[in-house]
């Protein structure tokens, strides 16, 4: 129980941004539908049926894609913190699906009359076997889903993660004894990467993180990280965005570990980790030069 515990609270990618929604979406309709046409998993009364079993299936595909586009639209809009992919979990991933295929289940008995002539299409008996039987399938192949996901995106990040070891130690001697100038609110900076481990996005500020006198020392500038990037980037070889909050001095980081949302870089002795998002592993493989 313990070790299921563990899982269902360990970070996971969020697969639903926005603008990833209209092609989910036309996966999960394609999906639906295949899968209703192929294995008719429910009982089917084609006395009952108004149009053929073809168009029922996709009557019942097409509104699992809207309520899934529909749903996410609206958690990413009015809940944008909680789809973070810092905050983002393996159990929160499940919940999210129950809760989706419990608004298909739902859906699917409104839709009813549209679909089946039946004078019992809102009895309590059809309610109970369209939002059940949609939410135990559903639940149950997308939590299968999840569970497979993780694991082998863990093993993966686990394993790239370990082939680091020699990089970091190259990485320990580069540009550790510059000074850098750039522009933060319209006044001269100075940059001291000796000491710089990372700047972190927050809103329209940026957090500068410094390894000072073996402690951790932070500084707020009103600048975004973008043009902090822009800035530093062609100046210093070392220095890379791992994610869109952070961008990185590679030359501090002294240890690495990998999670289903990517890798976690680590500074000294500092109980602090940095994230490197899936998408830009490769940048990052790249930079330190690890196939």
């Amino acid at each position: 129980m313990k070790k299921i515990i563990s899982i269902l609270r360990q970070p996971y990618p969020y697969y639903n941004l926005t603008e990833k929604l209209p092609l989910n979406a036309f996966i999960i309709f394609i999906s639906v539908f295949l899968f209703l046409l192929t294995f008719t998993p429910f009982s089917v009364n084609h006395a009952e049926h108004r149009y053929s079993y073809t168009v029922i299936c996709l009557v019942h595909a097409g509104l699992a894609a809207i309520i899934y586009f529909v749903f996410f639209l609206v958690i990413n809009n009015l809940f944008s913190s909680l789809t973070k992919e810092e905050n983002w979990k393996v159990y929160k991933a499940i919940g999210a699906i129950a809760i989706l295929f419990f608004l298909v289940g739902v859906g699917s008995f409104l839709v009813r009359p549209l679909i089946y002539d039946s004078p019992e299409n809102y009895s309590r008996q059809h309610f109970v076997d369209e939002t059940v039987n949609t939410f135990l399938l559903g639940t149950l192949i997308f939590a299968g889903f999840t569970f497979y996901d993780f694991y082998r995106l863990l093993k993966a990040n686990q394993s790239g993660a370990l082939g680091f070891g020699s990089e970091l130690e190259k990485h320990k001697t580069m540009h550790q004894n510059q000074l850098i100038s750039i522009s933060v609110e319209n006044e001269p900076y100075e940059l001291d990467l000796a000491t710089f481990l990372f700047a972190k996005a927050e809103g329209n500020y940026t957090e500068f993180y410094f390894y000072k006198n073996s402690q951790l020392v932070k500084q707020l500038k009103r600048a975004s990280l973008k043009s902090i990037e822009e800035q530093i980037a062609p100046l210093v070889p070392a220095a890379i965005r791992t994610h869109r909050a952070y961008f990185v001095n590679t030359s501090h980081i002294t240890k690495m570990s990998g999670n289903a949302q990517g890798y976690q870089l680590y500074f000294h002795d500092i109980d602090l980790s940095v994230p490197v998002s899936r998408a830009l592993i490769p940048a990052f493989k790249k930079l330190m030069q690890v196939n």
